[in-house]
């Protein structure tokens, strides 16, 4: 009995301690699973407070952006002015039905899509909704209506493209432009980088007068606050701005003021931006000399913006007594050496490029026709066509300024290489406002060195078309080709077109040189982040710490 009851409670123990330990086992487990619980929780919500920090220093984010600003703009009407001052800043005021992407494509913005009809004469844009404008009005149709209409009547270069064209309202949000007939490349033609057919309320453009709009209202990330014509331009953050969702690219896709504030102070004085951009004085300079390039290179304090610029020509007066003669306009071409050139004017092979492209290497539309008369350094086969052309020493004038340094820099090659090959040709130097008032007189001068900018279509080439006036390519066979190509069936008959056309412009018409492309220094103190560059910098997306 006693071993018996002995045995009993030894089992007894034993069952008892497996409970406890089973017991043990599930309490282990419970305190394992509340261990890992704890764990997720801390990790949620450290990142929960870590997106709200993220969320907080975007809404803080905030400040002002002061800006050495190259120039003073002479309008800001972005519907008129081809100026490239006007075209920096007013990018961040005004949107279009289109933008360009990084790759000059044009994307949707301001429509949310559109439909070409099956003929390819009808283009509809289906309008995004809810879009407003600084004055707190919604965009509608009308608005695209009137700003699209007097964009087309104030912009030469789409007269291809546009003549006998409408535009028309078909409800609050959609917008159809009829065509004549099809043409080719429409939507490039709405995302220029200059002159841009800018968005604004129907009822600024009734009110603009011939001078240009006396209101600066838009859709963009930024709003004007202020024009001080000799001082400064003053923009806001747009608190009601709505972004599309798309990546950012280019002038495309997502855009965020994340500035309170942005000055464009007007410092026409390049040594005063270099100095104020190192002591600290300025955030952002544009338009540094090029020769300061190595030194704000490598102060640690400062970033550089190389920024892809307009491609630079000799552009021929063909009004002139003279240069009405195309074999003299070639003679003149042959003897240019255009690397000089460009090591004259930029300093540094970082900012520009050899390139005969009447439209660049960096377009869709590039074409190598004509590239054996570009670049030829030829002094014997231009003394030959000088004496062709019947050229007897005559003097002329080629205007420039040192307003723009390195167009003078240029001018000043330009006129060694001319008396190598015996043309009489003297420099005119004056203020930039001069220059744009003397070359409307055929008499004054024969060619100059300027920039055009990059376009998307050879019709928007202005040196290869009829709308400059005093530089108009105004020869038949020119604009027959121009013509035939916004006509053509295809992509491919357009390109072969534009090459027939690319050829004859440097083999025979020859209506300006090109010398090449070009690009811009622009800098920012090291504490500016989010930067972009396309045609010159972007500044939405941007944001400064202290």
């Amino acid at each position: 009995m006693a071993r018996r009851k002995y045995y009993f409670l030894v089992v007894m123990f034993l069952m008892l301690l497996l409970v406890a330990a089973g017991c043990g086992s599930d309490d282990t487990s419970s305190s394992e699973g509340e261990s890992t619980d704890k764990e997720t929780e801390t990790e949620t919500s450290t990142e929960e407070e870590e997106t709200e920090e993220a969320d907080e220093q975007v809404a803080e984010a905030g400040g002002e952006l002061r800006i050495a600003f190259y120039q003073r703009p002479p309008s800001l009407d972005p519907h008129v002015s081809t100026s490239a001052a006007n075209g920096m800043i007013t990018r961040h005021i005004y949107e279009g039905l289109m933008a360009p992407n990084e790759n000059s494509e044009p994307e949707p913005m301001l429509a949310e899509s559109v439909d070409v009809s099956d003929d390819g004469e009808t283009y509809t844009f289906n309008l995004r909704e809810g879009v407003m404008f600084h004055n707190d009005k919604e965009m509608t149709a009308e608005d695209v209506v009137a700003s699209m209409e007097r964009w087309v009547e104030n912009n030469s270069s789409v007269e291809l493209i546009y003549g006998g064209s409408s535009w028309k309202a078909v409800d609050d949000y959609t917008v159809e432009l009829h065509l004549e007939t099809a043409k080719t490349g429409v939507l490039d033609t709405l995302v220029p980088v200059l002159q841009a057919p800018a968005i604004m309320p129907k009822e600024v453009i009734e009110s603009a007068d011939a001078a240009g709009i006396t209101e600066y209202v838009g859709t963009g990330p930024f709003q004007m606050e202020e024009y001080l014509t000799d001082q400064h331009v003053h923009l806001t953050k747009f608190a009601d701005y709505e972004a599309v969702d798309t990546e950012a690219s280019g002038l495309a896709g997502k855009k965020e003021a994340l500035l309170d504030d942005i000055y464009f102070e007007f410092v026409t004085d390049a040594s005063t931006r270099i100095a104020g951009i190192t002591s600290g004085e300025y955030d952002v300079a544009y338009n540094i000399p090029y020769d300061s390039y190595e030194m704000l290179d490598s102060d640690p304090n400062i970033n550089t913006l190389v920024a892809l610029g307009s491609p630079n020509f000799l552009i021929f007066n063909k009004k002139n007594k003279l240069f009405q003669d195309q074999t003299l306009r070639q003679a003149v071409a042959a003897a240019l050496d255009v690397e000089e050139i460009l090591q004259a004017s930029y300093v540094h092979e970082d900012f520009y490029e050899l390139d005969h492209g009447y439209m660049s290497q960096h377009t869709d539309w590039y074409s190598e026709a004509g590239e054996e008369y570009y670049n030829q350094g030829n002094i014997e086969k231009a003394k030959e066509l000088l004496e062709e052309a019947g050229y007897d020493g005559e003097e002329f004038t080629m205007l420039t300024s040192q307003d723009v340094p390195t167009n003078y820099s240029a001018a000043v090659v330009i006129q060694e290489q001319m008396k190598q090959i015996g043309v009489n040709v003297t420099i005119g130097d004056y203020d930039w406002a001069t220059v744009s008032e003397l070359r409307e007189d055929p008499d004054e001068w024969g060619f100059y060195v300027n920039g055009a900018t990059e376009v998307n279509i050879p019709a928007q080439v202005l040196v290869l078309g009829p709308s400059m006036g005093w530089g108009s390519a105004d020869d038949e066979h020119l604009v027959n080709l121009h013509n035939d190509i916004i006509h053509a069936g295809s992509e491919e008959e357009a390109k072969e077109l534009w090459d027939e056309l690319h050829e004859y412009a440097w083999s025979e018409y020859m209506p300006a040189a090109k010398i090449g492309n070009t690009y811009s220094l622009n800098v920012a103190r090291d504490n500016i982040e989010g930067i972009t560059t396309y045609h010159s910098l972007v500044l939405w997306n941007t944001t400064k710490t202290d």
